[in-house]
């Protein structure tokens, strides 16, 4: 119960902050969080490689290969192209980018437009899910839900890999903070999180069963038990409505634009689930009343 009250504390603190103040607040610290979040989407994905070649290499007995350093914060950031290193004045999020017009001051090439697109999103849903919940224990928890969710909608995109190292600590986090009902009572996280692992592992191994190859990840299956240590069950068939809607639509938007058929190109699962627990977590509730009163005429 302490950490809810510091951060009760903490909330009451900031509210002699002007609202607009606040808000702006939240959303440059929030774009410099998304700004280390790509360096989380580019770079954790290499050091887990990593590490799974060096634990192969132990199995197998074979001896280690040396390489240099590299985790989150070595090396620095530098260009692909020319390995210019990245200057701290470069690294200001979204400006910096607008500023060089997305290339590279030593050799021209062209930035992803990627990185300034992690940010300025992480800035805005963070500033808007923080807005709709209010200066309290509650909207500053679902910060970090947000953050977390951008990362693994990133690196799912980036490499189609929804990591353990992730997925499993917003999981346990959502259960600590049920400890104290700040969302949803323990037991109801609990339940929450076997039904959404438990759905999707039974619809991977029935698929594998039936064709004998796999055909969907057991991360999603973590990452829906872990949305739903943070969003109610009751919203579980809204959650997957909202993800499969979602997939289905851009994928077809995908067949229409693209005309290699490459699967390889077709985007994972993962977003889909991140953006229906999203919604579900902020306007569970008010959809769920909407189609009940839709469905009955009231």
């Amino acid at each position: 119960m302490w950490l809810v009250s510091l951060f009760d504390a903490l909330a009451y603190a900031l509210l002699d902050l002007p609202p607009l103040a606040l808000l702006v607040a939240v959303f440059i610290f929030s774009a410099l969080v998304g700004s280390f979040l790509n360096v989380v989407i580019y770079r954790l994905p290499i050091i887990l490689e990593r590490d799974w070649q060096a634990q192969a290499r132990e199995i197998l007995g074979i001896a280690p290969v040396a390489v240099e350093k590299f985790n989150l914060v070595v090396p620095r950031s530098q260009c692909r192209d020319c390995g210019r290193m990245v200057q701290g004045i470069e690294n200001i999020p979204i400006i910096s980018y607008l500023a060089i017009r997305g290339k590279c001051r030593g050799c021209g090439a062209r930035i992803s437009a990627f990185y300034p697109f992690v940010e300025l999103s992480t800035a805005v849903i963070a500033t808007f899910v923080f807005w709709h919940l209010g200066a309290n224990a509650a909207g500053f928890f679902a910060l970090f839900f947000v953050f977390t969710l951008v990362a693994l909608t990133g690196i799912d995109l980036k490499v189609k890999l929804l990591p353990d190292i992730i997925t499993i600590p917003l999981m346990w986090a959502g259960i600590i903070l049920a400890i104290w009902s700040v969302y949803i009572p323990l037991e109801t996280a609990v339940i929450g999180a076997l039904l959404g692992y438990l759905s999707l592992w039974v619809v991977a191994m029935g698929f594998k069963l039936l064709t004998g190859r796999d055909g969907m990840g057991l991360g999603d299956a973590k990452l829906l038990a872990a949305i739903f240590t943070w969003v109610h069950f009751q919203y579980f068939a809204l959650v997957l409505i909202i993800a499969c809607f979602s997939g289905i639509t851009v994928a077809l938007l995908q067949k229409a634009f693209d005309r290699s058929n490459n699967s390889d190109n077709l985007i994972p699962f993962g977003p889909h689930l991140a953006l229906g627990g999203l919604i579900a977590f902020l306007y569970g509730g008010p959809i769920v009343d909407w189609y009940v009163g839709f469905l009955t005429g009231y």
